[in-house]
């Protein structure tokens, strides 16, 4: 084997390790950023709810919230079901069609109501 050959090979493996190397790392950053983007939504999903559901304390108008929450699961297809509890139980906002994969809830999000509302808090479950 000639030296031209032999360097030929080690070059060619350092330009192959390098470039392996560097998808590596690309495809790393790529998932975490992936990763950060859908934490992003998530908190913008209950903060949303949270400001729709006090403002909806604050108008005494349950309505107002019930549409929020049934937009979401519409609007949105990461958003599976959505159920609320105004302390008459459980209710679903919005269900995913049939067929959907299954969900995993994100929380419960507790809203209370304004200091000196005779109104109870809401709880909303996002799926």
């Amino acid at each position: 084997m000639s030296i031209r050959l032999k360097l030929a090979l080690v070059i060619s493996g350092a330009v192959l390790a390098a470039t392996l190397a560097a998808s590596g790392a690309f495809l790393s950053l790529q998932a975490a950023s992936l990763r950060r983007a859908q934490e992003e939504k998530v908190s913008l999903w209950k903060a949303n709810a949270a400001n729709i559901a006090s403002e909806s304390m604050l108008a005494d108008d349950p309505l107002m919230l019930i549409d929020y929450l049934q937009g979401l699961t519409r609007g949105q297809r990461e958003i599976a079901r959505v159920r609320f509890d105004t302390g008459s139980g459980w209710e679903d906002a919005g269900r995913a069609a049939p067929g959907a994969p299954r969900a995993m809830r994100i929380e419960t999000l507790r809203v209370e109501p304004p200091p000196g509302s005779k109104r109870r808090g809401v709880a909303i479950e996002l799926w």
